[in-house]
């Protein structure tokens, strides 16, 4: 999945949806008063300032397809992959074909 995304985009569809997916999931997480009060307190102490979920979400929806294929040519290169396996496995090879993209 990587590697497609990373080589053909993604399509608006997929785009609209990651959005839809992440603003519904920032209204469902503030039904209650503590996670409201949880949400404003992180953003004060770590970014020195507070935005509304309004104002998160005109951030959201400005992402593009362009801003998302810039972002998978950074993080997803070959010596940012890592691979976690338990075994004892006697051919290594199989798994190392796993970290490329």
């Amino acid at each position: 999945q990587f590697k497609s995304i990373k080589e053909r985009g993604i399509s608006q569809k997929e785009l609209k949806k990651a959005k839809d997916y992440i603003m519904g999931g920032a209204i469902l997480g503030m039904e209650s008063s503590d996670a409201r009060a949880s949400f404003y307190a992180n953003q004060e102490l770590m970014e020195n300032r507070i935005l509304t979920l309004d104002e998160i979400f005109v951030k959201i929806k400005a992402v593009t397809r362009q801003d998302i294929r810039r972002a998978t040519k950074d993080i997803f290169r070959p010596e940012k992959l890592n691979l976690a396996l338990i075994g004892p496995f006697k051919d290594n090879s199989r798994f190392k074909k796993l970290l490329k993209i």
